[in-house]
């Protein structure tokens, strides 16, 4: 194994961890209900990008489509299912 390969690993493998402990979420406008976005990424890294389009979203409660801009996203602790 390449030097540095498992500290990479090791590196990758926190990353996700780190991203399965928040979802980035959204509220229907139509119907209230929080869902979890189609995208999903860290927290850091979501405030690292630049978003100037709205992304539609479509809510899986009701079926409403909206355009969402960044400002509308937030994050929420995720839910383990076992």
């Amino acid at each position: 194994m390449p030097a540095g390969a498992v500290e990479g690993l090791c590196a990758r493998e926190r990353s996700e961890l780190h991203m399965a402990e928040e979802e980035l979420t959204l509220s229907c406008p139509r119907c209230g209900q929080a869902f979890k976005s189609a995208i999903q990424m860290d927290s850091a890294t979501w405030a690292a990008i630049r978003m100037d389009l709205g992304l539609i979203e479509r809510c899986p409660h009701c079926g409403w489509s909206s355009p969402f801009s960044k400002s509308d996203y937030f994050f929420e602790p995720s839910v383990t299912e076992f």
